[in-house]
């Protein structure tokens, strides 16, 4: 029987695509709206395409319209001619509720205004979230879907947090997680793989569109000097054609399958031995890679948000980039089957009271009401585990990440009362983990100087001593994991500023825990002047206050002396240097030293009063030491906004998190969340120290800045947060927001 005509009000929804397009957008459109029996009944319209009309599936209709277009008077003009054809085709009285695809292109904006009164459902793709990231028009309309939808539907966690990004003042209670999944039938009855007869050769199958940010040509050139493999590809043509000179230069052994649907797909799994998904950007889900597990195919892909979060440990993360990473991680898939982690293992579908076949989405929705909200934080369930999950069998994985348990609303009350009892202004704070940032918010206002501007989330506040991680940590990690820097080495046995004089017996790991001896006070102006040459020579040839390694001793001057040592090694001024390595690579845009711009002051947090201009400091910095040897130094002087130290902190916990090389990595980082110091007291690791009040058990580490600016990082809790205010604008005294911070600490990682 036809579920049309059993049912009342249908769904209506619209993809402003082209009948016949390739991608997993339109796979997934056509699986859950078309058919004889459809999972969910819909009107469904498409583009009508240019040239010869394909073979339609049953309930798919046509509009014929064109001048598809992105931003301008042109895209207005082109969501009108749409808004026209869907008021013709469809009868009001027959839509019990819209599904809008595709959120920032012109299908979503013509359904709203062509059907006004039906219930909306947004369904986010990748495609959108990208488009919305590097387009004003498309994150505009982006950002109207999700105020105008009453439910939002988001495949993966990662999907929400990057929506959160893109729309904040989307509602969190609309957005509900549904992953994707695939028919019962490759689950129950996979199509037969036949035996392999020998691990020398593998036979690669990448299956996609292949556009720039798929990762296409990263494959191609990675996979050029690896010996043993055959690649085939499943892509449109004109994008196959478009790699043809790559291929030559390349020297690369190519099949080409034609663009498959998915049944010929799934048979071509069978015919080859890795599925490659060298995706550079945000994934949605990556069905592809979970249909081919289904079907017992292994998968090596790039562990980019989103398919991180689909495929996990069921999958092989390689790094495309890189050819020597990909030719290991290829022969590790070279050993016979039997003995393969569970990249390739055939799992047990979860059962559950649903229709045959499993959908790529939402059950049949009938109404937005019928959703459970988005909790304010990622579900973390992996392919296997209990909820909207796909497979049930994962003896082999790693367990489920920690629930995040933290408590918004009273972290909210806490900072709330910090701002009544003139604690600070105002903060901005946000709690998260490898995957993004989980919960965030801001109270109290910028300048108590303008009553009326609230503080945002893109506060710029000075970092202060967050300077000495942002900037000298992590740039000498870069050092040591380049294999230029020994902890462990006199500085005076390959630095000939520092050699015949005290510093020359001290040891970077010894700076690094303050342990060095080093004197206790920075007093720059006042021992060596106002020169920088000055004052450079004079700390590198000061007399040590003890001995090293006699005491643990906080000092402002061992990472004044460590970022002089990591411009000597690098040849590069330390903004510079730590702007290359560090904070391009992790996309950290609003992080740089001051003086900042007029423009962008105006957006800073203002701190303590200047006495010498009688307002307060606004985009230069509130330490001394930095102002005086001009904005760039090791002990302050670094701005940043919160979104960029979670960037910061998600790599810190996973260095998949980012797409490009980062000066320091996992290395680096393991050994400093680390006790350093042996049996003296206070503990710490490589300028990191245990946060105070915390256990052991717990795990979680700290670094303040004295301008009111904190960071906290777990690896064992697998959780950061960051807690930025702009107390000195009242107060140098440290105790009030010492308690705050401590009792912050204690809700963020409950």
């Amino acid at each position: 029987m036809n579920t049309r005509s059993a049912t009342g009000p249908t769904a209506t929804t619209f993809l402003d695509l082209p009948a016949g397009s390739p991608g997993g957008s339109v796979e997934l459109f056509l699986d859950l709206y078309t058919g004889q029996q459809p999972l969910i009944p819909a009107r469904a319209f498409m583009l009508t395409p240019p040239g010869t009309r394909p073979r339609l599936p049953a309930g798919l209709s046509l509009l014929p319209v064109t001048g598809k277009c992105l931003e301008g008077i042109a895209f207005a003009r082109y969501v009108q001619a749409l808004r026209k054809a869907l008021a013709t085709a469809v009868d009001p009285a027959q839509v019990g509720v819209l599904h809008l695809q595709h959120l920032t292109f012109g299908a979503t904006p013509a359904l709203i205004r062509a059907l006004p009164l039906p219930p909306r459902i947004a369904l986010v793709h990748g495609t959108d979230l990208l488009f919305a990231e590097a387009h004003r028009d498309q994150l505009q309309v982006l950002r109207e879907t999700a105020k105008a939808a009453d439910a939002i539907v988001v495949p993966t966690g990662t999907m929400a947090d990057r929506l959160i990004k893109l729309a904040p003042q989307v509602e969190h209670r609309k957005i509900t997680h549904i992953p994707w999944g695939v028919p019962d039938h490759l689950l129950t009855a996979p199509p037969r793989r036949p035996s392999r007869t020998g691990p020398s050769h593998l036979r690669l199958l990448y299956a996609g569109r292949l556009t720039a940010e798929k990762g296409g040509e990263a494959l191609i050139k990675s996979l050029a000097p690896v010996q043993g493999v055959e690649l085939s590809i499943a892509a449109p043509r004109s994008q196959f054609l478009s790699l043809t000179p790559l291929l030559q230069r390349a020297g690369l052994r190519v099949r080409y399958l034609g663009w498959l649907r998915r049944p010929q797909l799934w048979k071509a799994f069978t015919e080859h031995d890795v599925l490659v998904v060298p995706s550079t950007t945000l994934e949605a889900m990556g069905l592809v890679a979970l249909e081919a597990q289904a079907c017992g195919l292994p998968v090596l892909y790039q562990p980019v948000p989103g398919l991180s979060e689909a495929l996990a440990a069921s999958g092989m993360a390689t790094d495309f980039t890189r050819s020597a990473a990909l030719a290991r991680d290829l022969d590790r898939l070279r050993t016979p089957p039997t003995s393969w982690p569970p990249y390739g293992r055939r799992v047990t579908p979860t059962r559950r009271a649903t229709p045959s076949r499993r959908p790529h989405g939402p059950s049949p929705i009938s109404a937005a009401s019928s959703l459970e909200p988005f909790s304010g934080q990622s579900d973390t369930s992996l392919p296997g585990q209990a909820g909207e999950s796909h497979y049930s069998d994962r003896r082999d994985a790693p367990a489920k990440r920690e629930t995040m348990t933290y408590d918004s609303d009273r972290i909210e009350a806490l900072l709330d009362e910090g701002v009544r009892d003139k604690v600070y202004p105002g903060a901005v704070w946000a709690v998260g983990d490898a995957t993004g940032i989980h919960a965030q918010g801001t109270t109290g206002v910028l300048d108590p100087d303008e009553p009326d501007v609230p503080m945002r989330s893109d506060t710029v506040f000075d970092a202060a001593s967050l300077t000495k991680i942002l900037a000298v940590w992590s740039s000498i990690g870069a050092l040591w994991e380049d294999g230029t820097l020994d902890l462990d080495q006199p500085l005076g046995t390959f630095w000939p500023e520092v050699t015949g004089h005290p510093l020359g017996a001290v040891t970077a790991r010894q700076l690094l825990t303050h342990t060095a001896g080093v004197p206790l006070r920075a007093q720059l102006k006042n021992l060596y002047g106002t020169n920088p040459d000055d004052i450079r020579r004079g700390v590198l040839h000061e007399q040590l206050h003890r001995p090293p390694g006699e005491a643990v001793e906080y000092t402002d001057r061992a990472a004044l002396i460590l970022g002089y040592l990591a411009e000597h090694l690098s040849g590069k001024r330390l903004d510079q240097l730590a702007g290359e390595r560090t904070w391009q690579p992790l996309g950290m845009r609003c992080t740089r030293f001051g003086p900042l711009p007029d423009e962008t002051a105006a957006l800073c947090a203002p701190t303590e009063l200047d006495q010498d201009t009688d307002t307060h400091l606004k985009g230069t910095a509130h330490d001394f030491s930095a102002r005086l040897l001009g904005g760039v130094c090791g002990i302050a002087g670094v701005f940043t906004i919160v979104d960029d130290l979670g960037a910061f902190l998600r790599y810190m916990l996973d260095a998949s998190t980012s797409l490009v090389p980062v000066g320091f990595g996992t290395a680096w980082t393991s050994r400093s969340l680390s006790l350093q110091t042996g049996k003296l007291q206070p503990a710490r690791g490589l300028f990191w120290h245990p946060a105070p009040g915390s256990t052991t058990e717990q795990n979680i580490w700290v670094h303040y800045g004295f301008t009111g600016t904190g960071m906290w990082i777990s690896p064992t809790r697998g959780r950061w947060a960051v807690l930025l205010t702009n107390k000195l604008y009242y107060t140098r005294d440290r105790e009030p927001l010492a308690d705050v911070r401590n009792a912050f600490r204690e809700l963020a990682f409950r």
